[in-house]
C-alpha cells in the first residue's frame, strides 16, 4: 500500500536569523542612544560653565562702570566740569562695549534664558549711562535746561531696570557652583532727587565759571581833547592836568566782578610815572565808561598813556596805549600835524551802536594823590578822532 505523500509546510514569517539581527539592531540603537544621551550631559555642563567663566569678568567690569557713575554724580566736582563730563562719556562708551561683548557669546541651552536676561540688564545700563552723560554734557555747554535733572532721573530708572533684570538673571542661572557678584549700580541712598539736583547745579555753576570771559578796552579818550597829530602822537590842548575816560566792556557770556581799570602815564611831571585805578563790575555784553583824572604831563614831551583792565591781580588782562603830548612854552611840533577840528565820527569796533551807561565804580583807589572819578563821554577816541561816546559800541 503506497503511503500518502507528505504535505510540504511553508514558513509564514521571516527567517529566524533576520529576527535575531533585527533584535540586535534595536538593542544596539537603544544602547547607543542611551550612551549618547549620557555623553551629552557632561558636554552641556562644560559648555554652560565655560559661558559663565566668560561673562564673570564682564559682570565685574559692568559693576566698576556703575561705581564710576555713582561716584561722579554723588561726589564733589573736583576735577573740573570737563573732566567729570568726559568721565561719564567714557563710562557710557565702556558700558556699550561690555554689552556688545556679552551679546557675542554663544550660550548653551542650559543658560540661554540667563544669557538673555544678562543682556537685557547690560542694555538697560548702557542706555542709562548714555542719558546721564548726555544730561551732564548739556549742562557743561551752558544748556541749563530744567529737563537735565529729569534726564538724569530717567537714567537712574534705566539703572533700576538693569538691576531688576540682573536679579532675574541670578534666578535663571542653573547651579553651576559659581557665586555671582551682586549689582553695584543702584544701592541704598544713591541717586536721590535732591542729590541729582545738587549734581546738576554743580555742573551748571562749574560750566558758567568755565565760560570764556573777554574784557576789552573799547576806547580811550582824553580831556582836553586832541587838537592834532604829530606822527602817532596826539597833541592835546594846553592844560595843567589831563583826565582819561576808558570805555571797557565784557564781550563774554558771563559777568565779571571786581575788574580793575587802571591808567598810567610815563613820564609824569616831576616823577617817572603816575598811576590811577578804580574797580567795577561788568555785566555780560555791556560796556561802561570809567573816568580817571588828575594826570600831570611834562610839557613838550611825548608821554605814553597805558590803560589796563584786569579781573584779578592774577587773572588775564588786556591793555591798550596811546602817545599824548601837552604843548608848553616853545612848542614847535606842528609842521606835520593834522587838524582834528572837523574830523568825522568813528568807532573803535564795527559792532552795532547802543548807548553806553556810565556806572560809578564800586571802589576807588588813587596813586600819587590822583582821584578816580567818572567823567563825561564826549571827548576823543584813542586814535585822536573827535567822536561822541554816547551812543557807543555794544560788545
Amino acid at each position: 500500500m503506497a503511503m500518502a505523500p507528505r504535505l510540504s509546510r511553508r514558513r509564514t514569517g521571516p527567517p529566524r536569523w533576520v529576527a535575531i539581527a533585527f533584535a540586535l539592531t534595536i538593542l544596539v540603537l537603544l544602547a547607543d542612544a542611551s550612551m549618547h544621551a549620557r555623553s551629552q550631559e557632561p558636554g552641556l555642563l562644560m559648555s554652560s560653565q565655560a559661558w559663565v567663566d566668560r561673562v564673570l569678568p564682564d559682570i565685574a567690569q559692568s559693576n566698576a562702570e556703575g561705581r564710576e557713575i555713582a561716584l561722579a554724580s554723588s561726589g564733589a566736582v573736583t576735577g573740573g566740569v570737563s573732566a567729570v563730563v568726559g568721565d561719564l562719556s567714557k563710562v557710557a562708551s565702556a558700558a556699550g562695549a561690555t554689552y556688545g561683548v556679552v551679546r557675542s557669546y554663544t550660550a548653551s541651552s542650559q543658560v540661554a534664558a540667563a544669557s538673555g536676561l544678562l543682556q537685557a540688564c547690560l542694555a538697560a545700563r548702557e542706555t542709562g549711562a548714555l542719558e546721564m552723560a548726555s544730561a551732564a554734557s548739556g549742562l557743561m555747554k551752558g544748556d541749563a535746561r530744567p529737563s537735565a535733572v529729569q534726564e538724569m532721573a530717567s537714567a537712574v530708572a534705566d539703572f533700576q531696570v538693569g538691576d531688576s533684570a540682573y536679579k532675574l538673571f541670578l534666578k535663571a542661572l542653573p547651579a553651576l557652583g559659581v557665586q555671582m557678584p551682586p549689582s553695584q549700580w543702584v544701592t541704598q541712598g544713591l541717586y536721590q532727587p535732591s542729590a541729582l539736583s545738587s549734581f546738576a547745579q554743580k555742573l551748571a555753576a562749574a560750566a558758567a565759571a568755565a565760560l570764556p570771559r573777554t574784557i576789552v578796552i573799547d576806547a580811550i579818550t582824553t580831556d582836553p581833547a586832541a587838537l592834532s597829530m604829530q606822527g602817532t602822537t596826539q597833541i592835546l590842548s594846553p592844560a595843567q592836568s589831563v583826565s582819561v575816560t576808558v570805555v571797557v566792556g565784557d564781550v563774554g557770556q558771563s559777568s565779571d566782578k571786581g575788574v580793575e581799570v587802571s591808567a598810567s602815564i610815563t613820564p609824569a611831571l616831576g616823577a617817572p610815572d603816575q598811576r590811577a585805578s578804580t574797580t567795577l563790575d561788568l555785566s555780560a555784553g555791556q560796556a561802561y565808561a570809567v573816568g580817571l583824572s588828575g594826570f600831570r604831563l611834562e610839557p613838550n614831551i611825548p608821554t605814553t598813556l597805558m590803560v589796563t583792565a584786569r579781573q584779578t591781580s592774577l587773572g588775564p588782562s588786556t591793555s591798550r596805549s596811546i602817545t599824548i603830548e601837552v604843548p608848553g612854552p616853545g612848542f614847535s611840533g606842528t609842521t606835520t600835524s593834522t587838524s582834528l577840528a572837523h574830523a568825522t565820527t568813528t568807532s573803535s569796533t564795527s559792532a552795532t551802536t547802543t548807548p553806553t551807561t556810565a556806572v560809578p565804580p564800586t571802589s576807588t583807589s588813587t596813586t600819587s594823590g590822583v582821584a578816580t572819578t567818572p567823567v563825561g563821554l564826549s571827548t576823543t577816541t584813542s586814535v585822536g578822532v573827535r567822536t561822541s561816546l554816547a551812543p557807543t559800541t555794544t560788545l
